[in-house]
């Protein structure tokens, strides 16, 4: 009985982690349920701020957002599209590079 109740209270919580995550994203902010992109034919490249907030920039003006996202194309294979030239690249199994400070 008493791990019943324990069970109820842990998936109770991931729930509500599981929420802020997606409102965080939303909003902006990289909540590192994945690694950090870069684009294999243009260079473009994800980099988080101190202040969470994910942004996307060229390697020549690091930490400048220039406001473009890379976007999802199929999640099973962990496939995305780059904004800038168009490519589809499969998101490597370790890309970060930290935050921008």
């Amino acid at each position: 009985m008493k791990e019943d109740h324990l069970f109820h209270d842990i998936f109770g919580l991931a729930r509500q982690v599981k929420e802020r995550q997606e409102r965080a994203k939303e909003l902006g902010m990289f909540v590192e349920d994945r690694d950090l992109l870069a684009c294999p034919k243009c260079g473009l490249e994800e980099d988080v701020t101190c202040h969470g907030l994910l942004i996307v920039s060229k390697a020549s003006k690091r930490g400048v957002d220039t406001g473009l996202r890379f976007s999802e194309v199929d999640t099973a294979q962990h496939r995305f599209h780059c904004p800038a030239c168009g490519a589809n690249f499969v998101a490597p199994e370790s890309h970060t590079r930290g935050s921008f400070c």
